[in-house]
């Protein structure tokens, strides 16, 4: 970009009588995205990691936009470590093509350190290239190393999630030279924007299937380990995800209606049904749970999200309780996805319940704690439950199931083939199989369903309830095909001690 650079510093930086100084970027006013709009339509905050070879100052930001990128877009440099060094709103924009950011005061920056360039893109719809940083990228004194493209979903937060080394085009303006910075840079102060809500589809008249599972070992056996060990810093735990700020009290099962609706700062005796598109749930805790009555027990969804397909439900900071050791010990689900919404689930702590969440298309499950109840009412056992979808996240959760039924991952296909799937970097312990990997020789109508670029990449398989992490084993029914990937796997013994020992690769389902 060095003559847009150069053009943009003459008359903003440097003034119209002063020479420009030699700007540098990582790619030039002529490249494009292969890819310049998505459909993802959830604000997410998207950047590049990158190293310059030489101390020298950042003065802006620059993003790719393409159709659909709207809303105000506000640009930030971060540290190292993930700290705001600096922020700016893009004003002047163009309908589509390289928008420039330059900051108020530039930014020194120290040779071979690793900062982030990133901006928030409110509507989505952002320019993605997948597989463009499989190799590293060089321009000049700006290195980007492999998988420098970097997402967080629903905040204007550091970015620090990678997605099959996709570039997300953004890009600085960089001026080599100058004394190195200080070790210690002031942090400007973030700017918040609203998000606009997201209003798609109406409700579709028919009700989607009902939702099984598929059969797993009923052999009952008790751990040969003692639960024991505590969740890692590096991981969500109890203490760090969940409902946060002041709640106010509230009894009474509530539907949220409205397209659009945030419900937050709540603390409620009840359940909640979601009816509205584009509904956002934060800094909620629902207590939610029955009296157990055996196999007589209803079910119990302490979030029923029924909006309509092509709809987002964003669950942000929310805790759902079941005191198992109470008068109300029993709920069937934390989350329940009725007719297949995307849910954006983040930094959410749900416990007690048979099971986690059910996904579905587009889903995105991120920095959540999922630690499920004891076996009741002979329900299935699983943190997270898929029957069959695509393009699914599960990237940086603990999920905790100590129990040896059914699994903490269920990725099933009673109702289609998985494929573009990553879970990555998540803690995973306990179930009858750890992991049912998203494969399997048929689904429900007899169609072939084996599972297409399905990633396991750097996960951790905790020995915390069996010495075979599942009581059956850490995993079976993974496939490969399709560029599927399973690497960098390993376990933990059951005192926390992380090891390099590689989990083996599961066989086919029915192997």
């Amino acid at each position: 970009m060095f003559a847009l650079a150069a053009s943009v510093f003459a008359g903003v930086v440097m003034g119209t009588a002063a020479a420009a100084p030699t700007v540098q970027s990582l790619w030039s006013t002529d490249v494009r995205p292969s890819t310049p709009t998505t459909w993802d339509p959830v604000g997410a905050e998207l950047g590049t990691r990158f190293i310059p070879a030489v101390n020298g100052s950042v003065q802006g930001i620059l993003f790719y936009k393409g159709a659909g990128n709207t809303g105000t877009h506000t640009g930030a440099l971060w540290s190292p470590t993930g700290r705001r060094l600096a922020v700016g709103v893009f004003t002047q924009e163009s309908a589509s093509g390289w928008q420039t950011l330059v900051f108020a005061q530039p930014v020194p920056v120290r040779a071979r350190a690793t900062y982030t360039a990133s901006y928030w893109a409110p509507e989505g719809h952002y320019a993605e290239d997948q597989g463009y940083f499989a190799r590293p990228h060089r321009s000049g004194d700006l290195f980007a190393p492999r998988d420098a493209g970097v997402y967080v979903y629903g905040s204007q937060s550091f970015p620090r999630h990678s997605w099959r080394s996709s570039n997300y085009w953004v890009d600085v303006l960089f001026v080599p030279g100058g004394p190195p910075p200080p070790p210690t840079t002031t942090t400007v102060a973030p700017t918040t924007t609203t998000v606009p809500p997201t209003t798609t589809t109406t409700r579709p008249t028919t009700a989607a299937p009902t939702k099984t599972s598929t059969t797993t070992p009923t052999t009952t056996v008790k751990p040969t380990t003692t639960t024991t060990g505590s969740v890692p810093t590096s991981f969500p735990t109890a203490g760090s995800t969940g409902a946060t700020g002041t709640l106010s009290g509230a009894s009474g099962d509530v539907s949220l209606k409205t397209n659009g609706q945030v419900y937050q700062n709540v603390r409620l005796n009840g359940t909640i049904s979601v009816l509205g598109c584009g509904v956002t749930i934060r800094d909620v805790e629902v207590d939610a749970g029955e009296a157990y009555r055996g196999d007589a027990s209803e079910d119990l969804f302490a979030i029923w999200d029924k909006a309509p397909v092509g709809c987002t439900t964003t669950i942000d900071h929310v805790s759902v309780i079941t005191d198992t050791s109470g008068s109300a010990p029993y709920a069937t689900e934390a989350v329940r996805d009725a007719y297949g919404a995307k849910q954006l689930i983040t930094s959410s702590k749900f416990v007690g319940q048979q099971l986690g969440v059910t996904v579905g298309t587009g889903d995105t499950i991120q920095d959540n704690y999922i630690e499920l109840g004891p076996t009741m009412r002979g329900d299935h056992n699983e943190n997270i439950l898929d029957d069959g979808t695509s393009s699914l996240t599960v990237e940086h959760n603990t999920l905790l199931n100590p129990n040896g039924q059914t699994s903490t991952l269920s990725l099933f296909t009673e109702f289609g083939a998985n494929r573009d799937f990553m879970i990555k970097d998540n803690l995973l312990a306990g179930g009858g199989y750890t992991c049912y990997c998203g494969d399997g020789a048929s689904d429900n109508a007899g169609q072939a369903a084996r599972a297409s670029s399905v990633s396991f990449v750097d996960n951790v398989f905790w020995q915390k309830y069996f010495p075979t992490v599942g009581q059956y084993g850490p995993g079976r029914a993974y496939n490969p095909a399709g560029g599927g990937q399973w690497t960098g796997n390993v376990y933990m013994l059951a005192d926390g001690t992380l090891t390099s020992r590689l989990v083996p690769q599961p066989a086919l389902d029915g192997q």
